[in-house]
């Protein structure tokens, strides 16, 4: 699209894809070549009535209604029609890029099934117990960093600290909490197969 003098609002249309089970790992994303955020909007809806009423809204009073997104997301449902609206001053090209399989998605789904299929044997296992155990105190420690005491304490204090409560405590011995693990993993997967697929 050429440079304009005013922002106007240019719309796009993408055609869903008909559903094949063989088609549940496939992403399409709208690829275009504004890299700054902040020169274009990007509008996402059913129908160009969404679209432009999306538009209208954050456009009116000057501007101060409009809303708020954290990310401009480019990633478009692969099996539905998306209108897709930008506006912007510069010039620009827009293509869509569709991935096949997400490879990502695919291994997320593998994963997830092996997890679930094998969930019993794991909560077992005392190596997978002492892993489970130093990878959570590092996720939790992580989480610490970020929101209070960023960079004080090395991640390998904490992984000899987690590795350390682990020891102490030993792996669970009685059934119930060999159930709740097991429970908790299997539900990890199911989450895990459940977003790693493409559900309309």
């Amino acid at each position: 699209m050429p440079a304009k003098m005013s922002p106007k609002l240019d719309l796009f249309i993408n055609k869903g894809v008909e559903y094949h089970p063989l088609s549940v790992f496939m992403d399409v994303f709208l690829w275009t070549n504004l890299t700054d955020q902040d020169t274009y909007e990007l509008y996402q809806g059913a129908n160009c009535t969404a679209v432009i009423n999306e538009y209208s809204h954050d456009n009116s009073l000057f501007g101060l209604l409009k809303s708020v997104s954290i990310w401009k997301s480019h990633q478009l449902n692969p099996f539905n029609d998306t209108v897709i609206g930008i506006s912007t001053y510069l010039p620009y090209r827009v293509s869509i890029k569709t991935w096949r399989v997400n490879y990502i998605r695919a291994s997320m789904f593998v994963g997830g099934i092996v997890l679930f299929l094998f969930a019993k044997n794991l909560v077992r296992n005392s190596v997978f117990y002492y892993t489970s155990g130093c990878t959570f105190g590092i996720l939790a420690s992580l989480l610490l960093f970020v929101f209070v005491i960023y960079r004080i304490a090395p991640k390998v204090a904490v992984l000899l600290i987690s590795l350390a409560v682990c020891y102490k405590r030993g792996p669970p011995t009685d059934s119930r909490s060999h159930d709740i693990a097991q429970w908790t993993l299997q539900l990890i997967a199911l989450t895990l197969i459940y977003f790693s697929a493409q559900v309309s």
